[in-house]
């Protein structure tokens, strides 16, 4: 009898490792690379993680929409509530590297910061 639920935790422990959704996803790119794009990389928290090909002079508001952060608690449809756990951007600016990390929601001017070639941005804590 101990062996079966022996068995049975290890079936449910295998089962959680393959749904995590922190479990290294390949390396996607959306859209097409031009003059009039940047390629910026969403990393962990988002439905559509890898590199994604936008507009230049795109905020990182409208960067969040587009490539649809992961709500906590559940996959209904992204408003900026859901950012209210962190996010972190790292960048390059004129040489310099820039970027901010929040531990909570990002303030209106951090949303409203203007993205640069090769940013990376990322949701932290987005499943908890």
């Amino acid at each position: 009898m101990k062996i079966i639920y022996f068995l049975l935790m290890i079936c449910c422990l295998s089962g959680c490792y393959m749904v995590d959704a922190n479990l290294p996803r390949p390396n996607a790119e959306y859209g097409h690379r031009s003059k009039q794009t940047i390629a910026v990389t969403a990393g962990s928290g988002f439905r559509k993680p890898g590199v994604h090909h936008v507009p230049r002079g795109t905020t990182l508001r409208q960067f969040l929409k587009s490539a649809q952060i992961l709500p906590k608690g559940g996959w209904q449809h992204f408003d900026m509530s859901s950012v209210n756990s962190g996010c972190r951007l790292k960048q390059f600016h004129n040489g310099q590297r820039t970027g901010f990390l929040s531990r909570g929601k990002p303030s209106e001017k951090q949303f409203d910061t203007i993205l640069e070639d090769g940013a990376d941005v990322a949701v932290l804590m987005y499943n908890w």
